[in-house]
């Protein structure tokens, strides 16, 4: 398995996530998922989008009737981590800044409204997605067992067969 940078564990071995501790899988930077709560609904909050650095890298405004999986997620701490160690910025209106919003954005939708009617970012009509040429997931498929057992799949340290989303966000959301 490949990782992306050499400040981030690998996506394909989560239990590399539980031994590293550097600022990139420290628990005391990261959104927990054991913050969450899931009465608690409305719109992202500033410290979310950005803000208060002074650039808005998630743009995301729920619907009216969104009804997040957990609770309204809360980005202040990852959004810190990423200000901080980020290595470019990119041009407002840039392709690349566009790219990097829809993907946050994406994120937003995939791992916290369960509902993809709810989702904004993406045509769930035509959404594929699949693994190492494995089998087509549409956007419920993906809703249903999540982003990470949809994109990690099968591996000597992971079953996604074996995780609901609710168990693979936990672990993922607490490491």
């Amino acid at each position: 398995s490949r990782c992306f940078s050499i400040k981030q564990p690998c996506p394909l071995r989560p239990s590399i996530l539980w031994k590293l501790h550097d600022p990139w899988s420290s628990a005391s930077t990261m959104a927990l998922a054991s913050e969450l709560i899931a009465t608690v609904q409305g719109p992202l909050s500033e410290e979310s989008s950005g803000q208060p650095y002074g650039e808005v890298i998630r743009d995301y405004e729920p619907l009216a009737d969104t009804r997040w999986r957990f609770g309204t997620p809360n980005y202040a701490r990852v959004n810190k981590l990423y200000f901080q160690h980020r290595s470019k910025i990119h041009p407002e209106g840039s392709l690349e800044c566009i790219v990097n919003k829809l993907v946050k954005n994406w994120e937003v939708e995939s791992h916290h409204i369960a509902d993809p009617k709810q989702w904004k970012t993406m045509d769930i009509t035509k959404f594929q997605a699949m693994l190492n040429g494995g089998t087509p997931a549409n956007a419920q498929l993906m809703a249903d067992i999540g982003p990470y057992n949809m994109l990690i799949g099968e591996t000597a340290d992971y079953s996604a067969a074996a995780m609901t989303f609710d168990e693979a966000n936990k672990i993922f959301g607490s490491t």
